[in-house]
C-alpha cells in the first residue's frame, strides 16, 4: 500500500542528507522516492530508525546540482510494520464459495460472485444483506461496479455478461461473445468498454452502448485477469502463459 508523505525537514550536505519525517513514519520500512522529481535511480535511503530519521545519499551526476538548495522529498512506506488492520465486518453468503468481491463506487456496497451463480450484495455501513440476484448458470465468478455505481457487472461460468440494476436487482443488459467460462472481468474507468478474460484464453471487449464487441487473440491457456488503465486507452490481459499483454 505505497503512502507518500513530506518531511518535516531535510539537510543537506554535499551528498548526504538526514530526513526528518515527522509523520509517525518511525519503525516502518520504507523507501525514498524523490528528491525535486528526479528518479530513485539517482536516490539511496537507508530505513528509518524509531525517531523517524533517514540517511540519504544523491548518487549520480544530475545529483551534483541538488545539494545546498531546496529540495522537495516524496517516500513509499514499503512496510506496514506495527500498523494493524482490524476486521470490522463478516459478510456471509450461506455458505457458498465466493469467487470475486467489489466495492460500489462510493464504498456503501459490497457485491459478491458467488459458486451457486448468484450474485450477493450487502452494505458495507451495517452489513445486512440487500439482494441476491440469481442470474448465471453455473458459477458466477467476478462481479464489478459500473464507474458511476447504478449497476453491478457479473460474468459466469455459462460464457455470460450481465448487467443487474443495483437498487432495483432488475437485469440491465447482456453480453456475449460465444462460449467458454469467464474468469475476470474489468470495465473503463470512463464506462464505455466492458472487458472479459475467458479460459479459452480470448480477451474480448465490448462496447457498453452499442454491444458490438472485439475478440483479442494471443494467450495460451487461461486469461486469469483483465484491467484498464486509468486513461481507459489500454487494456492488460494476464494469462495461465506467464504472460501480461497489453492490448491498445
Amino acid at each position: 500500500m505505497p503512502t507518500f508523505a513530506t518531511p518535516d525537514s531535510l539537510t543537506v550536505r554535499g551528498f548526504l542528507a538526514d530526513l526528518h519525517t515527522g509523520a509517525g513514519l518511525g519503525g516502518l520500512r520504507a523507501e525514498l522516492w524523490s528528491v525535486s522529481g528526479h528518479t530513485p535511480s539517482l536516490i539511496a535511503a537507508s530505513q528509518s530508525d524509531a525517531a523517524g530519521r533517514f540517511r540519504l545519499r544523491l548518487v549520480g551526476e544530475q545529483a551534483a546540482g541538488l545539494h545546498d538548495r531546496p529540495l522537495q522529498v516524496e517516500w513509499r512506506v514499503l512496510d506496514l510494520g506495527s500498523l494493524v488492520l482490524n476486521e470490522i465486518r463478516e459478510l456471509r453468503a450461506d455458505g457458498e464459495t465466493i469467487f470475486s468481491a467489489a466495492f460500489s463506487p462510493d464504498g456503501t456496497l459490497v457485491a459478491a460472485a458467488c459458486a451457486d451463480g448468484a450474485i450477493r450484495i450487502w452494505s458495507s455501513v451495517g452489513g445486512e444483506p440487500l439482494s441476491v440476484l440469481r442470474r448465471h448458470t453455473g458459477w458466477c465468478t467476478a462481479v464489478a461496479f459500473t464507474p458511476d455505481g447504478s449497476r453491478v457487472v457479473s460474468a459466469g461460468a455459462d460464457g455470460a455478461v450481465q448487467f443487474h440494476n443495483v437498487v432495483t436487482g432488475e437485469p440491465a443488459g447482456i453480453l456475449r461473445a460465444g462460449d467458454g467460462i469467464v474468469n475476470a472481468i474489468s470495465l473503463s474507468p470512463d464506462g464505455t468498454l466492458v472487458a472479459a478474460g475467458f479460459e479459452t484464453g480470448a480477451v474480448t471487449v465490448w462496447e457498453t452502448a452499442s454491444s458490438r464487441f472485439e475478440t483479442l487473440l494471443g494467450h495460451a491457456g487461461h486469461v486469469n485477469d483483465v484491467a484498464f488503465s486509468p486513461h481507459s486507452r489500454a487494456l492488460a490481459s494476464a494469462g495461465k502463459d506467464g504472460t501480461v499483454r497489453l492490448w491498445r
